[in-house]
């Protein structure tokens, strides 16, 4: 079984950067999940994805629209992760353009979250705080 990932944040380079530190020597697969039709695609093209290429990592970029309807409707995309992540390599990235408190709060307490949390790792990639980059100035 290959691994699992959920990186969520407003910090996109760092977004960007841990997809390329699971491994750069992969070939990258990318599907940007921005309206429900694209989830549908998804569903559809999973019977077109390579079984027995190895090295592939599959990034699903989601929009906040995409995870708000998964909210409704989880279970098809999580068997979905499920029966991919047994051949390939699966990173899940959420961009959120500003994660405040509510934001974040909203993403963990969703149902979607919590189910990914047990299948994957999950990351926060934020960007610094003002009042943080202050306090690391300091020291």
């Amino acid at each position: 079984m290959k691994e699992k990932y959920f990186f969520y944040g407003d910090d996109s380079t760092l977004l960007s950067k841990k997809v390329n530190d699971i491994s750069s020597n992969a070939t990258h697969e990318s599907l940007n999940l921005n309206e429900i039709s694209d989830l549908e695609t998804l569903y559809s093209q999973r019977f077109n994805l390579p079984l027995f290429s190895t090295d592939v990592i599959l990034k699903v970029s989601l929009s906040t629209k995409c995870f708000k309807h998964l909210e409704k409707d989880s279970d098809v995309f999580l068997d979905l992760i499920k029966s991919i992540s047994e051949y390939k390599t699966i990173v899940l990235i959420f961009y959120v353009d500003k994660l405040d408190k509510i934001i974040k709060k909203q993403i963990l307490d969703s149902k979607v979250f919590g189910a990914i949390k047990e299948l994957a790792q999950i990351e926060e990639c934020a960007k610094l705080k003002p009042w943080q980059t202050g306090e690391i100035k300091k020291k």
